[in-house]
């Protein structure tokens, strides 16, 4: 640490960025510029909780003038000595640039003055400090009755508590009754939108064990007497996250990134985190199926084929095309069952075998396999796979046109011969329409 604050030390008064080892990084530094980072980002919103991050995290951690540009290096393998990342670590001068939005030059002055790269910001310091000192103290007023104040309440941010007896004195506010509320909730929102965006900007380290204790637990402890009308959606969604922290249900976190991805972009990254989890589970089962005889493979399919839908919801709501791809790219190495259209002539008696059945034609319809079919074969393939495809479609709660609108279903029904007299009247009804507008 003491070879670290001479290296900071030097590149202050060079100028140049200073390199560390990124295990020295990660030790050393790597925590308090996490904490550096969520202070700069709500800054600008809520200078005074930025303010306490950066006493209570950071400043007190750092060896002496630490402000400059961190140039992280690799430590070992390939790329040992080359830049790995840098970060922009100016601790002091955003504690002073917060003092100074708060009205407290004195520690603006204090802060500053340990921020050597910014000299105007502490001659701002300074002169907003001696204004101040110059400012005549307020006579002292009479002593009437003490005017009623929610500002005890608002410090413990207890907004409900404030509201509360905001009411209780009501008759006696009289006109300042209305304006004294709304501000009271006006306060809790903004509260909870700056708390909410600390958590969205940790969101990267979601599945860190220290995560719920750093992150998770102040926000919603500090948002407990929030009114729900004061509520944002974000602090919903935490509260929402926190519950699903402690069982980690797959499917519920699906539910959390579909309705993620209709918040900020910085919740989007939930998104793409419950997409890789189901991308990772289906290649187990394929690679599960790959192992298992013939004989073995229906439940593995069954379980691929409810991690995949549960994988297209998630993409429907957030898509990302690389995941897409490798998804693509994982169903391909599923083995083609050569029997598949006979199972298919014979028809299967569970919505889950259906599901299966409808991928397993699909696998065929794309592979190598399916040129070498007979002609009749070919025909078969085309009618049943439309006919499963559409079942499928169907019990996802696809409406006919959607159905009729799937690339899929269009170019199987464009090759199909007629279907069979014990079609689906649905089914036989999107085929006419799809004939229709040849």
């Amino acid at each position: 640490m003491i070879h670290l604050a001479l290296v900071l030390l030097a590149s202050a008064v060079s100028q140049e960025p200073p390199t560390i080892e990124e295990t020295e990084y990660d030790r050393d530094f790597a925590k308090a510029v996490r904490a550096c980072e969520t202070a700069e980002k709500i800054s600008k919103t809520d200078p005074a909780q930025a303010l306490r991050t950066l006493e209570e995290q950071v400043l007190p951690t750092l060896p002496r003038l630490v402000e400059t540009t961190l140039v992280v290096k690799f430590s070992k393998g390939a790329t040992k000595g080359a830049e790995k990342e840098r970060h922009e670590f100016f601790p002091w001068r955003l504690a002073g640039e917060c003092a100074l939005a708060t009205d407290r030059p004195d520690r603006a002055v204090e802060f500053l003055k340990k921020s050597p790269s910014f000299p105007t910001l502490l001659a701002k310091a300074k002169s907003a400090l001696a204004e101040k000192e110059k400012k005549p103290a307020p006579p002292t007023p009479p002593d009437p009755k003490p005017a009623f104040s929610v500002a005890p309440f608002l410090e413990k941010r207890d907004f409900i508590g404030a509201l509360d007896a905001l009411r209780q004195e009501r008759e006696k506010l009289g006109k300042e009754y209305e304006p004294m509320a709304a501000q009271v909730r006006a306060d809790a929102a903004r509260h909870a939108r700056s708390a909410a965006a600390a958590v969205a900007a940790a969101l990267p380290r979601l599945n860190e064990p220290e995560f719920p204790r750093e992150h998770l637990d102040p926000c919603i402890a500090s948002c407990a007497r929030v009114p729900a009308e004061s509520e944002t959606d974000e602090l919903r969604w935490i509260r929402r996250l926190s519950q699903w922290i402690q069982r980690r249900d797959p499917a519920e976190f699906d539910r959390l990134a579909i309705a993620a991805a209709k918040l900020d972009n910085d919740y989007h990254i939930v998104c793409e985190q419950a997409q890789k989890a189901r991308l990772s589970e289906i290649e187990k089962w394929v690679d599960e199926a790959r192992r298992a005889a013939r004989a073995d493979r229906q439940p593995l399919l069954e379980r691929l084929d409810a991690a995949e839908r549960a994988f297209l919801e998630v993409s429907r709501a957030k898509e990302y095309r690389d995941l897409s791809a490798a998804l693509a790219r994982a169903k391909a190495r599923l083995p083609v069952n050569s029997d598949v259209l006979d199972e298919a002539r014979k028809g299967v008696s569970t919505v889950a075998k259906a599901r299966v059945l409808a991928s397993q034609l699909d696998l065929l319809w794309t592979s190598e396999d399916r040129a070498r079919l007979g002609d009749q074969d070919q025909k078969d393939l085309a009618v049943y796979l439309g006919l499963y495809r559409c079942t499928a479609l169907f019990l996802d709660g696809k409406s006919v046109d959607e159905c009729a609108a799937d690339p899929r279903v269009r170019e199987v029904f464009a090759a199909a011969p007629p279907l069979p007299k014990d079609a689906p009247p649905k089914i036989a009804a999107l085929r006419t329409r799809l004939a229709e507008r040849k």
